[in-house]
Order: C-alpha cells, then sequence, then structure tokens
C-alpha cells in the first residue's frame, strides 16, 4: 500500500498464462512456479502482469510484459537412430579398419 486509502490498494493479476504454468499473488506480487517446464516443449513463455489499484470512482490498471526463459537440464538419454545396427565383417579384415558405425543423439540442446 503505497497512499491511504483504497487508491493505494494494489491487487497483481496474470495473463497470457495459458498453460497454467505460473501464479501470482495478487497482494505481494510473488510469482510461483505451479506447472512442470520442459525446455524441449516450450523455451520460454510471454506473461502480461497487471497491477489494479482499488480507487474510486474507477481503478486505473498498469501492465508489463515479462518474459520467462526456461534453461535446458540434462533430462533426456541419447537415442539411437536405428533400433537394429548390423555389420557383416571378414575373417581376414585389417584389424583396426572401420567395420561401420552407429549413431545417436539427445534432445538436450548444446
Amino acid at each position: 500500500r503505497v497512499h491511504g486509502g483504497d487508491n493505494g490498494i494494489v491487487r497483481m493479476s496474470l495473463t497470457g498464462n495459458h498453460d497454467n504454468m505460473f501464479s501470482i499473488n495478487e497482494e505481494s506480487g510473488e510469482m510461483s512456479l505451479i506447472g512442470r517446464l520442459d525446455f524441449e516443449l516450450r523455451d520460454s513463455y510471454l506473461l502480461v502482469v497487471t497491477a489494479t489499484d482499488l480507487g474510486q470512482p474507477a481503478s486505473l490498471p498498469g501492465r508489463f510484459h515479462l518474459v520467462v526463459n526456461v534453461t535446458d537440464t540434462n533430462d533426456n538419454q541419447p537415442e539411437f537412430l536405428e533400433e537394429f545396427y548390423s555389420f557383416q565383417v571378414a575373417e581376414d579384415v585389417e584389424l583396426t579398419r572401420i567395420i561401420g558405425s552407429v549413431s545417436a543423439a539427445d534432445r538436450d540442446s548444446d
């Protein structure tokens, strides 16, 4: 509360929270995470925070855009690109000769 009376009482609200990942305490403005983040599904959120006073005869809102950037963690294991690999090798092949290759990828970012 900045000033006396209802004109100085401010309430916060959050919009653009379509996935219901965040909440805001309407009195303190403290934001909390209430959903599970996954960088591979979504790496950022654009929210609108609105502060509205309880002034009379009309309340006045103030708004700002808040960007929440999600950082990646190593939460995915590498996956081979094929389910099965098979190589045919002659019994007299030279030692250290490449006989084939396998390949795997990881969905986590660099």
